[in-house]
């Protein structure tokens, strides 16, 4: 089962904040704050063990208040640094917190690390036909699955 932690970080956000309009595509022409604005900044993917991966997926989760007070953004930053930082449901934990305040609007960094097991799918194998020819010149055909 792949896991979404952008996804996983919308879900927790509606249980949290279930009245707070939440964006993951874009930020809507006039919005109306509060709102938030997920947006995944980057992500990488390393090598593991055998047929596994390790995925790191950065975030930067815009928070627009309707009191643009410093004092309100970061209380703000303080509740989502203790309620983002593990996502239980596939069990997320999130590393790299951190929060700043840039004109008015509350950023909120967060990494998330997946563990990814890739499966091999292989081609079955077709049809054998096997021909055996005896010393006297017969040949006899056996189709084997």
């Amino acid at each position: 089962m792949l896991i979404n932690p952008k996804e996983e970080i919308i879900k927790a956000l509606h249980g949290y904040y279930a009245e707070i309009p939440i964006y993951a595509e874009e930020i809507k022409q006039g919005f109306k704050a509060p709102c938030f604005f997920v947006q995944q900044l980057k992500l990488t993917q390393k090598d593991g063990l055998q047929n596994y991966y390790e995925r790191k997926a950065d975030f930067d989760i815009l928070y627009f208040a309707q009191d643009e007070t410093n004092e309100a953004l970061e209380t703000m930053g303080a509740e989502l640094a203790e309620k983002l930082s593990f996502l239980s449901e596939p069990k997320l934990r999130g590393s790299n917190i951190a929060y700043r305040v840039v004109d008015k609007t509350l950023h909120f960094l967060v990494t998330y690390q997946t563990r990814i097991k890739e499966t091999k799918t292989y081609a079955k194998m077709g049809s054998l036909t096997e021909e055996v020819i005896a010393e006297d010149g017969s040949s006899r055909k056996q189709d084997r699955s």
